[in-house]
């Protein structure tokens, strides 16, 4: 279920900068989106690595990854969010 998550998350950022980019360099962007979002991911799992209990470091870190991709793409997600509602304020 989580790695379905994931992969709904994934999908929407990925089409959020799909829908928002400008026709000139759009493959780039659109590559580098998701390695971006995979490395802030493996990034926050190495902070998540240490709240999470279990025996060795490879168990923690599998339970931080899950949670770290998500909230990467999550953030992402928000950050989309945030310059859409603040254009319409400004309107």
């Amino acid at each position: 279920m989580k790695r379905v998550l994931i992969i709904v998350l994934f999908a929407i950022a990925i089409g959020l900068t799909y829908v928002s980019i400008t026709p000139f360099n759009s493959g780039l962007l659109l590559l580098s989106v998701p390695m971006l979002l995979i490395f802030f991911g493996l990034i926050m799992a190495l902070f998540l690595a240490s709240w999470n209990s279990g025996e060795d470091f490879k168990e923690r870190y599998k339970k931080g990854l899950n949670l770290g991709l998500m909230l990467s793409a999550g953030f992402y997600i928000l950050g989309y969010l945030f310059v859409i509602v603040e254009s319409l304020i400004r309107g």
